[in-house]
């Protein structure tokens, strides 16, 4: 069977709010294969675009390029970063980091993940970093 989606966008409040546990990151692993098996079912071409969450495209596991990837990233999500760039191959990666996930990352975590990227073959980069004023 052919998977023919150009575009997939996933909204989830659990990946935004998630605090990632040592011992779930099995039951994690867990899910992402099954998902990986289930899609390797189809014949996947490829997106256009994916938009979501770091840990989202994880779990959904699409075992096919994605030209433009658009996800937002926190503290919890960083570990999955590098899988999902391995499985997207993107050309274009778009990434939001909340202001308090980019500080608590620190220069360590985001030096990582711009290894990651640099080590791809991403043509295009954009990094977007949002900060909330409290009045």
């Amino acid at each position: 069977m052919e998977c023919t989606i150009d575009t997939l966008s996933v909204e989830t409040v659990v990946s935004e709010l998630m605090e990632v546990r040592p011992e779930e990151l099995e039951a994690y692993a867990d899910l992402r294969r099954m998902n990986l098996e289930d899609n390797l079912r189809c014949s996947w071409t490829g997106l256009k675009e994916f938009s979501g969450s770091v840990f989202d495209l994880y779990l959904i596991a699409l075992p096919c390029p994605i030209k433009h990837v658009i996800v937002r990233m926190n503290q919890a999500s960083l570990r999955f970063f590098g899988p999902v760039m391995a499985d997207a191959r993107p050309q274009r990666l778009s990434i939001t980091i909340p202001g308090d996930s980019l500080v608590a990352i620190g220069e360590a975590g985001l030096a990582l993940a711009l290894r990651e990227i640099a080590s791809s073959q991403i043509l295009t980069f954009d990094l977007r970093s949002t900060f909330f004023l409290r009045l």
